[in-house]
């Protein structure tokens, strides 16, 4: 239950740099615990890092392979089981840390607040937990922008508890078999977001596009969890035909994991085209999409 938040609150933002991970932490409560958390969370986010590291053998294993044992690191065990929840044959653990590590950042600032924050968000290249009971939130989809140029904002209601946001692409820091610009998701963890995303955005294509260039994972980057895998480098200018086929097959996987109620919300973005899918249950949308200059 959530403790009412004193009268007085600050809207502190903090940064945390360590090996391929980039935080941007924004928390609004008490100036006490936004420098406690500013004290505290880089101690934290590290060691994260470090037993995602201790585990890298395990972890490039497609998650399906892996029995979970209780005495390993929380954000391993994360990691594991939102792969698994998407698909356990298919995916590594990997697809999911940078949202795993979200979800134990914001776990770690709930905690150390005591219920008197009243939002956080926690960003990890794009992949996000965030926790805002009170108010809805704004959140812009990088390199994403209308066909007249205006950029894409996600307005997300106001929840009572923490829920994760992911984007995936074949343009973002990590690899995709398939060609859209952005897959988002919104889901009840920023872990299951992020290997849905991950999942979604390699169903976004059509083996008869020609114009699509593609390399070995492993050629890009040797430390690759799918190094013989071939992902998208480039993507000519597509036909409309060619974009309603690719997105149409992103949205029948998209619609498997709906349908069994992993996630809430996807949207994909192709080449100025986009689609959305939302859980029928689902009667008040997680967001609502907008233009830098009002509602789309």
């Amino acid at each position: 239950m959530v403790r009412k938040a004193p009268a007085e609150t600050l809207r502190q933002s903090i940064q945390v740099s360590y090996g391929p991970m980039e935080l941007g932490i924004q928390i609004e409560g008490p100036e006490e615990t936004g420098t406690r958390c500013r004290l505290e969370l880089p101690v934290f986010a590290r060691g994260l890092i470090r037993e995602v590291t201790d585990f890298l053998p395990l972890l490039k294993l497609k998650s399906g392979d892996l029995l979970l044992k209780d005495r390993w690191p929380g954000v391993v065990k994360r990691m594991i089981e939102a792969a698994r929840k998407i698909a356990p044959g298919a995916l590594t653990p990997m697809a999911a840390v940078a949202g795993s590590v979200a979800d134990e950042v914001m776990g770690h600032i709930l905690e150390l607040s005591g219920g008197t924050v009243t939002q956080v968000l926690v960003n990890n290249g794009g992949d996000m937990a965030l926790y805002s009971p009170l108010q809805g939130v704004r959140v812009g989809i990088k390199g994403i922008t209308r066909r007249d140029g205006r950029p894409f904002i996600l307005r997300l209601r106001e929840r009572k508890k923490a829920y994760g946001l992911a984007t995936s692409g074949w343009r973002g820091r990590s690899v995709s078999r398939g060609i859209a610009d952005a897959v988002v998701v919104v889901a009840p963890e920023s872990a299951t977001a992020d290997a849905a995303a991950t999942y979604i955005g390699n169903a976004v294509g059509d083996d008869k596009i020609a114009c699509v260039t593609r390399q070995k994972a492993g050629d890009l980057d040797p430390a690759s969890d799918i190094p013989d895998v071939a992902v998208t480098v480039a993507c000519g200018k597509l036909t409309e035909a060619e974009k309603e086929r690719a997105i149409s097959n992103g949205m029948k996987a998209a619609k498997k994991i709906i349908e069994k109620g992993i996630v809430k919300e996807v949207g994909i973005y192709l080449q100025g085209k986009h689609a959305f899918n939302r859980a029928e249950n689902n009667a008040t949308h997680f967001y609502k999409q907008e233009v830098s200059n009002g509602n789309s």
